[in-house]
């Protein structure tokens, strides 16, 4: 156990993450994400307060194809590691919430405005339809 305050935090981002809607409209879909990406964000304070996530560029390569693809190796700590995966999750939700996920999303965003009424802009290609 890494302390109180991560076990309460990881719990909660469960709970969170846990409840996201697999088939949600996207404004719901989008405000579930941002809840689920807060909580992450929360559980990667409580982990961080404990020691700050390892830098992998400081860490030597043991071969050309790591070096080329940045990735190193070494050994982490529960917390460090656990830090590590909690920053991957918080950066995936971040991505998500702007992400259009379906063709539904792309429709939403090219048609009509339902607030003003208003149509896309059209570069014209100089011929007729």
């Amino acid at each position: 156990m890494l302390g109180t305050r991560v076990d309460a935090e990881a719990k909660r981002t469960a709970r969170v993450l846990a409840g996201l809607a697999t088939h949600a409209r996207p404004v719901e879909r989008t405000l579930a994400l941002r809840q689920a990406a807060a909580a992450a964000e929360e559980l990667v304070a409580a982990l961080s307060a404990l020691a700050p996530a390892v830098a992998g560029e400081g860490l030597p390569a043991e071969s050309t194809s790591q070096s080329f693809f940045r990735v190193r190796e070494g050994e982490l700590s529960d917390q460090q590691a656990a830090l590590h995966g909690v920053l991957v999750v918080h950066r995936g939700l971040e991505d998500l919430c702007e992400a259009p996920l379906s063709g539904a999303d792309l429709a939403l965003e090219t048609g009509r405005d339902a607030a003003s009424g208003a149509r896309p802009h059209r570069r014209s290609t100089g011929r007729r339809p």
